[in-house]
């Protein structure tokens, strides 16, 4: 799409692979209607999200005052990991044990035609906040990922996510519908065997449930099969590793 533009950090290639762990409801929703959504960040629950739009404003006469309105509050995203397998991804965002982690790679974005001007990359993870605002402010384009770099902020106490955002805005200049104000998510259209290059189940899911997922995928018109996640399995079969028993004979006095 011609004009489609998508700003992607360098230090990810077309065939990076990107990982997102969601719940079974969440993979059906995308599967049926063929749609993957976008939410507001500021309505996320890390109530650090872009911050500029969270702090107010001081005046020459030291009044401080909250922004009527800041460009920050437009901004949609969605959160992928570069993590393939992850304990704390698992538990955090599959809590029943029964999510699934859908693959895709960074040149599948392209297929999300309604998304016309979009930044694309890893999270920046700070201790400072201050000093991680000023290195964007000084940067001639306001950031490696232009006027939406704050949106690729987050503390370190997050970093166990590994976390890849692709985030856009919520107006005709980024995407070609017209979102509310008021709204949280908008959803675009995608056709889902093309973007999905692989599904893993929880390892904490019973053998029926990966059956079960299985014969939807199948039936959905998906080539690749669905695994389940070996994290937990077990030992010997996954590595073949013995030790080895050793006889010690006694030494004469």
């Amino acid at each position: 799409m011609d004009d489609q533009h998508i700003i992607t950090s360098p230090v990810l290639t077309p065939e990076t692979k990107l990982y997102r762990y969601i719940s079974f409801p969440h993979f059906v929703d995308i599967i049926e209607a063929k749609q993957i959504s976008f939410s507001r960040i500021i309505t996320w629950q890390d109530t650090w999200e872009v911050p500029s739009a969270r702090v107010p404003m001081q005046f020459d006469d030291g009044r401080k005052e909250y922004p009527v309105w800041n460009i920050h509050e437009s901004m949609f995203g969605q959160c992928w990991s570069l993590h393939k397998e992850s304990d704390a991804m698992w538990r955090i965002y599959s809590p029943h044990g029964d999510g699934v982690v859908i693959e895709t790679s960074v040149k599948k974005f392209d297929l999300l035609k309604q998304i016309k001007y979009a930044a694309l990359g890893p999270v920046t993870y700070y201790d400072n906040l201050k000093e991680a605002m000023e290195k964007i402010e000084k940067h001639p384009r306001r950031g490696e990922y232009e006027i939406f770099s704050e949106a690729f902020l987050k503390r370190k106490a997050f970093a166990h996510e590994n976390e890849v955002r692709f985030v856009t805005a919520g107006d005709q200049g980024c995407i070609e519908q017209k979102v509310s104000d008021t709204a949280v998510r908008f959803y675009v259209d995608v056709n889902p065997i093309e973007f999905i290059e692989g599904v893993v189940l929880d390892p904490r899911a019973d053998d029926r449930h990966l059956e079960i997922l299985q014969k939807y995928c199948k039936k959905a018109g998906f080539s690749i099969e669905p695994t389940k996640s070996g994290l937990y399995g077990n030992l010997y079969e996954q590595t073949g590793m013995v030790r080895r028993y050793i006889t010690v004979k006694k030494q004469k006095k």
